[in-house]
This record gives structure tokens, C-alpha cells and sequence, in this order.
């Protein structure tokens, strides 16, 4: 019995490290009852009550909550980031609340980007390396800064998906008995870091590109080549119903119309990415920041002993010399002096915050980890891992707790009428582009430019697609102005019939004739959003068809 618990045990020592390791993370996430405070905590657990809103009254996929912007609407789900609300609605459905599902998202997620890191690392690495290099991934500065501080959960959840896209690429590019399996672990990772985050593609396409670079150049054939590109093409089609929509409905919205946060505000100073203190404050001009964009010192020397590793060793790995160069360049990104290169390279502004390039550097850090412990002898390794490991608990003792006060729970973010029926965001940038006035408060009226129009019955359903209805009773034809935003996904029935709608400042203007009128807002999805539907669907079936016949041949 002992002897049979040792060796399951033996076998699932890196389960089990990562378990450690992910409770470590998280445990302080769970010290008082409801959800701790980040910048942009509130507003995700805000917005995963409207999207689970949604999906009782049976939106699906969840794009706009029409209880949002004070009921104005607001499409939300189509813009930013819809995977985490998916993640968190799962365990909504299950009778958990709101924030005790997010606390849980959390913790998985955590679990998951370590697991999946640690096997990217045994393609290449030593068990042991591997594991002290998925450690060094677990305590980066960057992930607690993320977790406790920033809230920033779309970038939390990218650091799942940078991994396994790694370790995908390295299935498909150079194991040849695992082709199907990297490349469904690719378009997955694709598809869930655009879901999870869509400025992550920008953040980690430099470190992940020149490692693919790497793997398919050093053994190039055509056949890796298509192979490569068609389930980059399969993580496209899987993401399309939000990145479809995204792309070709954007203009429709004040997003990106002008500069919220302009990068040239937010440059770290290099002693500040060497070192700098901790804190739960905000992002600001200069060097009095209230947060810390350290890069982590266990990741800061690892960089540098890689380059004396590569030096003196004999069999001259390039790869390690690419990775260590893309952390460099990585680095000078970061860096004021950079700045002409975020002018020639125009899509790096939308990141706003150069310091975002921190979770680039701390995968690209601890995969150094790894390469250097397994190009030691064991003893050197086994020393040099130690003191690596005694740094990073050292350098994050004190990163691993949350804000102590105003912890919240359902409850209290409901009872919040302001926020909770506000816009979410801090720029009101999901506004239709023609809108020039932001709502301040619940209980809009309906407007006529009649005052004959009499207003009765008015009613917001809470399941079926539609949102609003009421009657209007009138001598004579008026214009109704309807305290809802005028986005191409509502449809308005006046008696049964479908109505054109004019646009007024952003608001829906309709006509009515004399006499009773029995108004109805309807939610539609737009033909942008059904192809986008219809394209994820096939691309969902495809793949699950090759997998499923591949697994039957024993593939």
C-alpha cells in the first residue's frame, strides 16, 4: 500500500507542484467573504452580472447588455473580452455567486497557466528544470500585479494562453508524431488569448513569433509551413464571432475615434522595471507611479546568466540567444528611448500602457529558467535553482496579498445603483459614434414632440428578446425619441409590424400614427454577427470532427 502511494506519488509530482504553486498565488484571494479590490475589479464583476443577465434571458453569444449605460444598452460583450464572463457565467449556472465564481475563474486559470507552462518546458527541459522554471513563472512580479493590483483579467487570462500556444508550436514544428496535437493546442491558444484579450496578441506575438520562427526555419518543409498557417487560420475561425463583429462594427462606436490613454504618459524608468516599490495605487505621469513595474529580480538574473551560460558553452544553442535577445528587445520597448519604434510600429499604442510588455518578459524570463538549469551539470542546476527559487519568494513576500479593505460581495455591487447600471468603462467609448450626451441616471423618459402623446404600460422583460415595450396613445402622427441607444441590433415593431428608425444625436427616434401604438424593442443579431456565428460554428464542428476521427485511428 505505502509503496504503491509512493509511486503515484512520483508520478504526479509536477501535478502536484503545480497545485502548491497555484495555491500559494491565490490563497490570500480567499482570507475574507466576497471579492477584493483592483482598479478594474469592479467593473468585471459588474459586467459578468449583466452578461449572466443575459443569458437567462436567452442572448447567446452575449454582445450587449440592455440593462447597462443607465438601460441605454451597451455592447459591451462585443468589444472587450468576452471569455472570462463565459468562464465565470459556468459556475453562475451552478448556483455560485457572482463573486465566489470569480475567485474560483481565478484560481483555475492560475493552476492552468502554470500546467500548461510546465509542459511547454519538459518539450525541451528536464523534469527538474522544468519545474523550478514553471516556479520562476509563478511568482513574476507581473502575475500579482495583474491578480491583486490591476485587475486586469484579460491579461491574467492571456498568460494561460501564451504557454500553451508555446507548447503547441513546438508539437507541430518538431514532433512530427504530434502534428494534429500541437496544432490543435495552437488554434485553442489562438483562439483563447483573442477571446481572453486581444492587445495579448500584440504583447506576446514578438516572443511567440521568433520562437515559431525558430522551430520552422532550423527544418523547414512546405507541409509544416501550410500546417502552421491552417490552424492559425482554424484559431481565427474559432474566435470569429467576436473578432468578426469587433472588426467591422467598430465604427459604430466612439472606440478608437480618439486617444484615452496615450502611451507617451506611461513610460517606466529603467530603475523602476529593475526595481520599484510595491503598491495598489494607479498608472500616472513621470516616475510617482503608485505600482510597481518591476521585471522581477529572479527574472532580471536569469537574463544575465543566460548570456553567460550561451557564452561558455560549448554546443551554442540559438535558440536560447534568440529568446535572450527577445527579452532584451522586449525590455528596450518598455523603455522611453523606444519610442521611435512605437511610431514606425503603430499597433504598439494600443497597448496605452508600455509596462503591459511585463507579461512578455516574464514568460520569455522564465523559459530562460529553464534552458539554463538544463545546459548546467546537475549539482551546479540543482544550487543555481535553489537560490533562483529563494529570490522569487524573497522578491514577491509581500506581493501575494490583496487590498485588506471593501471587499464586496453580490450584493453590495447590485445595491451600487450608479455603477451598476453605469457604462462599465471609464470613457463611455462604446457610446454610438453619433452620441454627444452620456446618461447620468436611471429613469429616462420617452420623448415627444408632442405633447398630446399620452405613455402607458411601459415594461422591460426579463426573458425573450424583447427589451422594451410599451403603448403610446396619440390624436395625431408624432416622433418618439426612446432613451435607448441607436445600434444596429435592435429592431422596432409598432403593432406588430416592423418600423425604420431614424437616428437622433445616438438616441432611436420612431414615427407613430394617431391612435394607440404598441411599441416593441426587439434584440436581433446584425448580418455581420450571424455570418461571424455561423463561421465559428463550422470552424468548432471541423475541428472537432478531425479530432474525433483522428482519435478513433488511434492518431
Amino acid at each position: 500500500m505505502f509503496a504503491s502511494t509512493l509511486t503515484c506519488l512520483k508520478k504526479n509530482v509536477a501535478f502536484l507542484a503545480v497545485l502548491l504553486l497555484t495555491f500559494f498565488v491565490v490563497k490570500n484571494a480567499y482570507s475574507q467573504q466576497g471579492i477584493f479590490q483592483t482598479h478594474d475589479g469592479q467593473m468585471h464583476l459588474i459586467r459578468s452580472l449583466h452578461f449572466f443577465s443575459e443569458l437567462k434571458k436567452g442572448q447567446f453569444p452575449v454582445r450587449v447588455s440592455s440593462d447597462l449605460a443607465y438601460q441605454y444598452s451597451y455592447p459591451v460583450f462585443q468589444y472587450f473580452y468576452p471569455l472570462p464572463y463565459y468562464t465565470v457565467g459556468i459556475f453562475q449556472l451552478i448556483g455560485l455567486s457572482t463573486t465566489e465564481s470569480w475567485r474560483f475563474v481565478l484560481s483555475i486559470s492560475t493552476f492552468l497557466s502554470l500546467w500548461f507552462f510546465y509542459k511547454w518546458m519538459r518539450c525541451s527541459f528536464k523534469n527538474t528544470p522544468s519545474l523550478i522554471a514553471t516556479t520562476i513563472y509563478a511568482l513574476v512580479p507581473f502575475r500579482f500585479l495583474t491578480l491583486f493590483v490591476t485587475g486586469q483579467i484579460g491579461g491574467y487570462f492571456a498568460l494561460v494562453f501564451a504557454p500553451l500556444i508555446g507548447w503547441g508550436l513546438y508539437n507541430l514544428l518538431k514532433d512530427h508524431q504530434k502534428n494534429l496535437f500541437g496544432g490543435s493546442l495552437i488554434a485553442l491558444g489562438i483562439a483563447g488569448m483573442i477571446l481572453s484579450h486581444l492587445l495579448s496578441v500584440i504583447i506576446f506575438f514578438i516572443p511567440l513569433a521568433s520562437y515559431g520562427a525558430y522551430l520552422l526555419f532550423t527544418n523547414f518543409s512546405w507541409d509544416k509551413f501550410r500546417k502552421l498557417i491552417l490552424w492559425v487560420i482554424v484559431g481565427l475561425g474559432l474566435s470569429s464571432f467576436y473578432l468578426i463583429p469587433f472588426l467591422f462594427e467598430k465604427s459604430t462606436v466612439k472606440l478608437g475615434q480618439e486617444v484615452i490613454i496615450n502611451h507617451q504618459d506611461h513610460w517606466p524608468a529603467f530603475k523602476q522595471l529593475i526595481y520599484s516599490p510595491w503598491g495598489h495605487g494607479y498608472s500616472l505621469s513621470g516616475v510617482t507611479d503608485g505600482l510597481s513595474f518591476q521585471v522581477g529580480l529572479t527574472i532580471i538574473t536569469t537574463w544575465f546568466i543566460s548570456f553567460l551560460v550561451f557564452l561558455i558553452n560549448k554546443k551554442k544553442k540559438w535558440l536560447a540567444l534568440i529568446m535572450t535577445l527577445t527579452f532584451s528587445f522586449i525590455f528596450f520597448l518598455m523603455l522611453k528611448q523606444s519610442s521611435f519604434l512605437w511610431e514606425i510600429f503603430f499597433p504598439l499604442q494600443y497597448l496605452q500602457y508600455p509596462w503591459r510588455l511585463l507579461a512578455s518578459t516574464s514568460l520569455v524570463g522564465a523559459w530562460l529558467t529553464g534552458w539554463i538549469l538544463d545546459n548546467l551539470s546537475n549539482k551546479k542546476s540543482a544550487v543555481l535553482g535553489l537560490l533562483l527559487v529563494a529570490l522569487a519568494v524573497i522578491n514577491a513576500r509581500n506581493y501575494t496579498k490583496p487590498w485588506p479593505l471593501d471587499w464586496k460581495t453580490d450584493e453590495d455591487f447590485i445595491a451600487d445603483k450608479q455603477n451598476y447600471y453605469g457604462s462599465t468603462d471609464i470613457s463611455w467609448e462604446l457610446m454610438p459614434a453619433s452620441a454627444v450626451e452620456v446618461p447620468k441616471d436611471l429613469g429616462d423618459e420617452i420623448l415627444s414632440d408632442s405633447r398630446e402623446v399620452i405613455i402607458n404600460y411601459i415594461q422591460r422583460p426579463n426573458s425573450g428578446k424583447t427589451r422594451l415595450k410599451f403603448i403610446a396613445i396619440s390624436d395625431q402622427p408624432a416622433n418618439l425619441i426612446l432613451p435607448v441607444w441607436n445600434y444596429p441590433y435592435w429592431l422596432i415593431k409598432i403593432n406588430g409590424e416592423t418600423v425604420k428608425t431614424s437616428n437622433n444625436i445616438g438616441k432611436i427616434e420612431i414615427k407613430i400614427n394617431s391612435g394607440e401604438s404598441a411599441v416593441e424593442l426587439i434584440l436581433i443579431k446584425t448580418k455581420t454577427q450571424r455570418i461571424a456565428d455561423l463561421i465559428s460554428l463550422s470552424f468548432f464542428v471541423i475541428m472537432g470532427t478531425i479530432i474525433l476521427k483522428n482519435t478513433k485511428n488511434g492518431s
